[in-house]
């Protein structure tokens, strides 16, 4: 918490009595209207993003996805957590320790590695996991695009008809698996997922751009 040998800040001062109200309101409660999911989302709210706290959600997380009968069921369940995470509103300006990521921020990033290590177990386990010959889990198609750009690419080649797939969850994640980005080696489904079905301005005349050097370059070959 706060060493006492220094001298505590306004901001700090302001933040501790934002933590103790909280937690006050809660224990004036009875134990059957004491709801800790409520009080959760109150400390996500101020991003308290204490070690002890963040472990403690992310311990919650391991024991409730551990208790389920299939990677596949684990992987949809991380996503539910994903999607559940991105929602919740965090109030800007406020953080406990500053010096260390948001609570969203890191939260996200330990779900993110979890679902990819899982999809990985799964390809794994599948036919073509088994024979690697026929596939390396570990393979990405390199590219020198951003995630806006791709997700904006592969929003064409779908709606052109070029890409059948139907399911366009199950294609999203896939893309995210398959494709790295100019910055990022592993992309989020979930970010993916967003970029595809809202359209960046500026992917949308970058894809444009290469698509012309793609014709230009068909009569190079």
């Amino acid at each position: 918490m706060v060493n006492h040998k220094e001298k505590i800040t306004f901001y700090q001062a302001s933040y501790l009595y934002k933590i103790v109200n909280i937690i006050e309101i809660q224990t004036k409660k009875t134990a059957i209207e004491y709801d800790e999911s409520l009080l959760k989302q109150r400390l996500i709210h101020i991003n308290f993003n204490s070690i002890s706290f963040l472990n403690y959600l992310i311990t919650e997380i391991k024991n409730e996805i551990s208790e389920m009968d299939s990677t596949k069921g684990q992987v949809e369940k991380l996503y539910w957590y994903l999607k559940n995470l991105n929602q919740t509103h965090v109030k800007p300006g406020y953080i406990f320790n500053p010096a260390q990521k948001g609570i969203k921020e890191f939260i996200t990033d330990w779900i993110i590695e979890e679902i990819i290590f899982l999809e990985k177990k799964l390809l794994l386990s599948s036919p073509y996991g088994n024979n690697p010959q026929l596939l390396d889990p570990n393979f990405k198609l390199i590219t020198c695009l951003s995630v806006p750009q791709i997700a904006c690419f592969i929003r064409l080649l779908v709606e052109s008809g070029i890409i059948k797939n139907k399911n366009k969850k199950e294609l999203i994640n896939f893309s995210a698996m398959l494709f790295q980005s100019k910055r990022q080696e592993n992309i989020s489904a979930e970010s993916l997922r967003t970029k595809f079905y809202n359209i960046e301005e500026s992917a949308r005349q970058e894809v444009k751009n290469l698509i012309i050097q793609l014709l230009n370059q068909i009569n190079k070959l």
